[in-house]
């Protein structure tokens, strides 16, 4: 975790998954690690907010990446799949 957040040095740093979310007692010991390996400012670290329900927010993010990621191509391939509707 400090490597990657000296490399990228992000405004907000949140862990997530089961380790912390299930085991609360163990993030000082995530915290001092990380203190004595990051050459960067203190920054405080916060457990996500979804707690034990990270997986399912990740493959919310995973469903909805198609469309965000081509909007209008996601429509008309949504169109194709639907049947004619007649009057």
């Amino acid at each position: 975790v400090a490597l990657l957040r000296d490399m990228l040095n992000p405004d907000d740093l949140v862990v997530g998954g089961q380790a912390f979310t299930e085991y609360p007692e163990g993030m000082p010991l995530v915290e001092s690690a990380f203190a004595q390996r990051s050459v960067l400012p203190h920054r405080d670290i916060r457990v996500t907010a979804f707690g034990n329900r990270v997986q399912q927010a990740g493959a919310g993010i995973v469903s909805l990446s198609g469309l965000y990621a081509d909007p209008i191509g996601a429509m008309r391939r949504a169109q194709l799949r639907r049947p004619e509707v007649s009057a």
